[in-house]
């Protein structure tokens, strides 16, 4: 007599999903606060001045809006878990080219690399609290959420003091790259594989992300003109 054995994959509790998500959330407004308190500390390690940097705060927020117009895209052929682990571990990977960036274009190509990856995780993770969760559940899952926006935030600057004073800029990048890591793991074991695509929406989301880049650049280049003039 033979029996089979059907393969399942390994999976976290259905419980633990609301934290990762937050988890993931909140290391995109850790992100941004940090870069922001110490910019003048960033600035100072690449012989840059400040106001050089508005090109790497610009085109993280390029590749940020490209990163939403292209997310549906990504997620109806990878699916939502493998998009949000691979966003996570190349955003770990940008983390660890911004520290060792040398001139202040270097930053810039590596912040927009970052954003690209990173910036869409607020909106794809705010979608699979809706889709994933009942009136009951989801009222717990988006106080978590919203607590994890207001912690992170909180924690950027003192956590950043801290490796600022006891190691120097490149740590504020390099700091981030290990909880990507662990963040990616998580979501490959807790997010929902499955995705709903329809041709129709996956050609329009191909189609927009050129205009929007071009906007969103030209919007970019405008707030630094207006910086420098």
């Amino acid at each position: 007599m033979t029996t089979s054995l059907a393969t399942k994959p390994v999976s976290l509790p259905e419980n633990t999903l609301p934290l990762v998500l937050a988890l993931v959330t909140g290391l995109d407004y850790f992100d941004n606060s940090i870069f922001s308190f110490f910019v003048s500390y960033i600035a100072g390690g690449i012989n840059a001045s400040p106001d050089e940097l508005v090109w790497s705060s610009s085109c993280y927020a390029v590749g940020a809006v490209l990163g939403v117009v292209q997310q549906q895209w990504w997620i109806d052929r990878l699916g939502n878990r493998y998009y949000i682990s691979g966003c996570m571990l190349l955003y770990g990977v940008g983390a660890v080219a911004c520290a060792f960036c040398e001139t202040s274009f270097q930053l810039t190509l590596a912040r927009g690399f970052q954003g690209y990856f990173i910036g869409p995780m607020m909106g794809a993770c705010r979608i699979l609290i809706q889709d994933n969760f009942g009136s009951q559940q989801r009222a717990g899952a988006i106080r978590l959420f919203l607590a994890s926006i207001v912690v992170s935030s909180a924690l950027a600057p003192l956590v950043g003091g801290f490796l600022v004073s006891h190691l120097d800029w490149r740590a504020l990048f390099v700091y981030t790259a290990p909880f990507a890591a662990a963040f990616a793991a998580l979501a490959a074991f807790s997010v929902p594989a499955s995705a709903e695509g329809a041709s129709g929406r996956t050609r329009k989301c191909a189609f927009c992300s050129l205009p929007g880049f071009c906007f969103c650049s030209g919007r970019a280049a405008n707030c630094h003109a207006a910086r420098t003039i």
